[in-house]
């Protein structure tokens, strides 16, 4: 039964550290104690330059890192108590990721793909695959269902990546650098389904990126430098781009 919210947080993260090889002779403190909170609904961007620490925080909060030194609570409950069967259900079914390399699978075709979480769930075939070819339309793809990964251009790549990320309705979003390995035109469209995500569908979003032209997309931006939080930034929604921008 989740634990009650405080402030209406729908992530709480606090005095999180996560360090690699402690006690070797390279060991590397990626977070120092790190604290925030995130309301249902938010644009959050986690922003710093490489080896920042913001991707092994993102990393945290998608359940992929094992939280020792602090903690993380998502609705509530607690990631940490967790067992490995239930953070397997909440990454499959509260959460959905979003990589800067993709990691599709090649061998499934764009529709099997998309539609691969959905069968996690246990979903019938045809419920799948409406619901895989209804986002893969939504953004533009409706002549790829048939197609291999490989077929696809980078930008076409992301928005396969969304649109599986999507399959089993999550409430938060975790994105991990999304137009990194694409051209200014892809980085665009990618970018503008995001955001649509976030305002259109009230998804809260957390986004990675070290791109300060992104930064007036979010209401709130968190600094990172040398896995610590230098500065963290509140902003409201009168102070974001028109959506046709």
């Amino acid at each position: 039964m989740p634990g009650k919210l405080s402030n209406h947080s729908v992530i709480e993260v606090e005095k999180l550290s996560k360090t690699y090889d402690e006690g070797q002779p390279n060991e590397l403190k990626a977070l120092k104690e790190v604290s925030f909170k995130v309301r249902p609904g938010d644009f959050v961007i986690l922003f710093g330059p490489s080896g920042c620490g913001k991707s092994t925080l993102l990393h945290s909060l998608a359940g992929l890192e094992q939280v020792v030194q602090g903690e993380i609570k998502v609705r509530g409950q607690s990631l940490k108590k967790m067992s490995e069967e239930e953070l397997s259900t909440y990454r499959r079914d509260k959460i959905g990721m979003v990589f800067q390399q993709f990691n599709l699978v090649k061998s499934l075709t764009v529709l099997q793909n998309v539609a691969f979480p959905r069968m996690l769930q246990g979903a019938s075939a045809r419920l799948r695959t409406t619901r895989a070819k209804s986002y893969l339309t939504r953004f533009g793809l409706a002549k790829t269902f048939n197609r291999r990964i490989q077929q696809l251009s980078g930008g076409q790549q992301q928005k396969v990546a969304i649109a599986r990320a999507l399959m089993n309705n999550p409430w938060i979003l975790l994105v991990d650098e999304p137009t990194g390995n694409l051209d200014s035109k892809s980085a665009k469209e990618v970018m503008k389904i995001v955001v649509d995500l976030n305002r259109k569908s009230k998804r809260t979003v957390i986004l990675v990126t070290h791109n300060p032209d992104y930064l007036a997309l979010a209401q709130k931006v968190i600094y990172l430098k040398d896995g610590k939080i230098v500065k963290d930034i509140g902003q409201t929604k009168t102070n974001l781009p028109n959506e046709n921008n």
